[in-house]
């Protein structure tokens, strides 16, 4: 069931990306705190408009027709909760996906995604999105990578690159206008350089299958992990080119990005680069193993 919603996801903003030539880096994820309101995954925004999408995947043709049904559940209280905010933005569609991929054991159907996609009610009390309202939605899209990808300030009188995005983020969200100028205290170094190539753009982290928690759990031993995860080390980048636009408060340049390499990598060179700046790549594992091995040792101890 969680690797249906998984791919189901996944499917489900790549076929909305696809569909509606939207970036990626307009989309985020949707969470309401503190309440039990039934809501859907994503908002996303394009053309200074704001959309809300719920993503779900299965591999039973049979429960299509609950998915459908609870897709419907969600958009109406979603619907629902904006109306009763306070300065409500107004939600131009609220869509759906519906995954429906073949199982290894069950190959008697085609695999698709089904739009659900009814009209939006109207919203009367709603204003009208802003560019703020989307600069917004990209700035925390950058946020949750530099959180991961970059380092972290080592001493108080300096600002990280995710914590300065958080803040620009919640005044934008707050009727504020985007800063001109960075703080000068701000820190915007990535943990490394994309492994084998010293003139990269992309600084990022590394990501070892094997010593995620659920591997050290599953597996007996370290070469055990190793044969069972097909290219399990992975580098995550962002292009030094986003950063100097936000580093140098260009926002209008920001929404306007569009990387320009992509034509130029292929799928079976295992380097994927998204339109917004982002690269994945799968190394070499061999040049990882000690220090991986290392780490897997120790987390097992520590989870037996």
């Amino acid at each position: 069931m969680k690797l249906s919603e998984v791919v189901g996801i996944a499917l489900g903003v790549a076929a909305m990306c696809a569909q509606f030539d939207i970036n990626i880096n307009r989309f985020r994820r949707y969470q309401v705190v503190g309440t039990r309101t039934r809501h859907v995954d994503f908002e996303y925004y394009s053309g200074n408009q704001r959309f809300f999408h719920e993503a779900k995947g299965t591999t039973y043709v049979q429960r299509v027709a609950r998915l459908r049904s609870d897709i419907l559940d969600q958009k109406t209280q979603t619907r629902s909760h904006i109306a009763a905010q306070a300065n409500a933005i107004a939600i131009t569609a609220c869509t759906g996906s519906i995954a429906q991929y073949r199982h290894t054991s069950r190959l008697n159907f085609p695999s698709q995604i089904i739009l659900v996609d009814p009209p939006p009610s109207d919203q009367v009390e709603a204003r009208a999105a802003a560019e703020a309202d989307e600069l917004a939605c990209v700035v925390r899209y950058y946020q949750n990578l530099y959180s991961i990808t970059h380092r972290r300030p080592q001493g108080r009188k300096q600002v990280g690159l995710d914590e300065w995005l958080m803040t620009v983020a919640r005044g934008l969200e707050s009727g504020e206008a985007a800063p001109r100028s960075a703080p000068e205290n701000l820190i915007s170094r990535g943990r490394l350089i994309e492994p084998g190539s010293s003139d990269s753009l992309y600084r990022g982290t590394l990501f070892d299958a094997r010593i995620a928690r659920r591997s050290v759990k599953t597996y007996d031993s370290f070469e055990s992990a190793t044969e069972s995860i097909p290219n399990p080390v992975t580098f995550l980048g962002v292009s030094e080119e986003i950063t100097e636009l936000i580093r140098n408060c260009r926002w209008t340049d920001l929404l306007g990005y569009k990387n320009r390499v992509l034509d130029a990598v292929g799928e079976s060179d295992g380097i994927d680069i998204s339109e917004s700046g982002v690269l994945t790549k799968r190394l070499d594992t061999a040049e990882f193993n000690d220090s991986s091995k290392r780490e897997f040792l120790l987390l097992k101890k520590r989870l037996i």
